[in-house]
């Protein structure tokens, strides 16, 4: 039996015999078993004498032997969003700041018409699935070092079926944000000498993954004799704190580095008025 059916239907008319108003007769298919045509018809006028309009129904059988052939599409793998603490969508057992909504999708190519297969979905991590539905596309909420296998399967009218997996993971692509008092008065004492450390000029800073005591902080200032770092690495080369002494009394600008656990990366620049006492 064919997955689908194509019925065409032709009207032959003889103009000789054929009179305004006639009614088609109908030509019956000559088939065997199978439904399939066995015998050609031939239409004469000898055969049919009295009749000038005929109808006849050509069925196009269409099989399928071969599954849809499914492609997912791509996703961006960057986190950007400011996080969905708390959000029900989550299935991870901890709720993480940095959730992002992704949407998934695929495609297929073959000989049915596309609204015509049926689609399925699922979410599968470290092998448990934890989510699944009906469909072509669907959104999910993921976070950054998890290793989605997401799948989709599609099956056509002639019961044929595929099915294709792909793996996911994303990553925090946001920096975090550096939020630096606007001044900082500090006296030196007797010793000449007198520490600042990065703590002391930091007003908040966070990151939308990195917990606050998981953030790494590091301060610059030119009497370290270094440039302002331009990679991750000079950054993380910076110290915590800095020493000033009595070359150093007036205003003094230091550079307050935020770095989250992906290795992202921002500053803020602070005032410290380092005092005479």
């Amino acid at each position: 039996e064919a997955c689908y059916k194509v019925e065409r239907t032709y009207h032959i008319i003889n103009w000789c015999l054929y009179k305004a108003g006639d009614k088609p007769f109908a030509l019956g298919r000559i088939e065997d078993d199978h439904g399939f045509v066995d015998s050609a018809q031939t239409i004469n006028h000898t055969q049919y004498l009295t009749n000038g309009y005929f109808t006849y129904i050509q069925v196009l059988k269409v099989h399928s032997f071969g599954g849809p052939e499914i492609t997912i599409n791509p996703v961006d793998s960057c986190l950007n969003g400011d996080g969905m603490a708390g959000d029900t969508a989550t299935t991870a057992d901890k709720m993480y700041d940095c959730d992002e909504m992704k949407v998934f999708s695929a495609e297929a190519t073959t000989c049915v018409d596309f609204d015509q297969l049926d689609w399925w979905w699922s979410v599968f991590i470290d092998n448990v699935k934890v989510d699944s539905g009906q469909g072509n596309k669907f959104a999910y909420t993921v976070n950054p070092g998890i290793a989605y296998l997401v799948s989709f399967s599609a099956s056509d009218p002639c019961g044929n079926s595929s099915t294709q997996n792909q793996r996911f993971e994303f990553t925090d692509c946001k920096r975090p944000t550096a939020y630096c008092r606007a001044g900082t008065a500090i006296e030196m004492g007797q010793e000449g000498k007198i520490t600042i450390w990065a703590s002391d000029v930091d007003l908040g800073s966070f990151d939308n993954c990195t917990p606050l005591d998981l953030l790494r902080r590091r301060l610059w200032h030119v009497s370290l004799g270094v440039n302002p770092p331009a990679t991750v690495e000079q950054v993380l080369a910076l110290p915590e704190n800095i020493t000033f002494d009595c070359n150093n009394f007036g205003s003094q600008i230091v550079r307050l580095y935020i770095i989250d656990k992906e290795g992202l990366y921002s500053y803020c620049t602070s005032v410290v008025d380092v005092q005479d006492n």
